[in-house]
């Protein structure tokens, strides 16, 4: 969970480059991943359901940076499901 004050700034900003930035720290702090080819995107829906646990508990008093983990939420899901598919075309081909 980011500390008081970023949520603080970011809220008072209103900042499309400062939300790109946090954004992009969130998803870089997770780092480099490993995995079985044919395991899908588990880890990515694990990630998908902090960020949205963290946009819930935000959201009454920094809305804009709830939108912002429900944003990172979204994006993992997709990417999870990404991996769902290249995973179940994988495993077809062998």
């Amino acid at each position: 969970m980011p500390a008081v004050v970023v949520c603080d700034v970011l809220e008072f900003l209103q900042s499309t480059h400062a939300n790109q930035g946090f954004e992009t720290e969130w998803i870089n702090q997770r780092g480099a991943t490993f995995r079985d080819p044919f395991s899908g995107g588990f880890l990515e829906r694990d990630e998908a359901s902090r960020f949205t646990s963290i946009s819930e508990r935000l959201a009454l008093r920094w809305p804009s940076v709830a939108a912002l983990f429900s944003h990172l939420a979204k994006s993992m899901m997709v990417q999870g499901s990404r991996l769902d598919a290249e995973a179940s075309r994988m495993d077809h081909d062998y």
